[in-house]
């Protein structure tokens, strides 16, 4: 599982695959008119313990076309002392790449640092270019 504090809402939120084990036929409408259905999911929890919880599919994720069976990216946020679940899309394998994946030799350095002005862009100076 991958956990981050969303800067925007400031909520813990943690990143993990979740096997879909069913999805409502019937879809569902919330107070800001967005739909969604109710799914039954399955994952691993951080002790590695097999755990089944309900969870959230938005409509625009489930037009993909989502399976049962099948492992998708899914996200719990804690808001308010209580968990919320959504399940993506996005098929899961829990797998990232790595450098023997290509091919690509060690690095021989640490990167190069790269000062940031902002949130939403990087800034490099010309003598910071310079030396790439």
């Amino acid at each position: 599982m991958k956990f981050e504090i969303n800067e925007t809402t400031n909520n813990q939120e943690a990143s993990f695959g979740a096997k879909l084990l069913s999805i409502s036929q019937k879809p569902l409408e919330n107070a800001n008119g967005t739909i969604y259905r109710i799914a039954n999911i399955e994952f691993e929890d951080i002790n590695g313990k097999t755990q089944k919880s309900s969870a959230m599919v938005y409509e625009g994720n489930y037009n993909y076309g989502m399976e049962v069976g099948k492992t998708f990216l899914a996200k719990a946020t804690l808001s308010a002392g209580s968990v919320f679940v959504t399940v993506s899309h996005l098929e899961y394998n829990g797998t990232r790449a790595t450098v023997d994946m290509f091919g690509f030799e060690a690095e021989a350095s640490a990167p190069a640092e790269v000062k940031t002005t902002s949130k939403s862009r990087q800034v490099i100076t010309e003598d910071e270019l310079a030396n790439f």
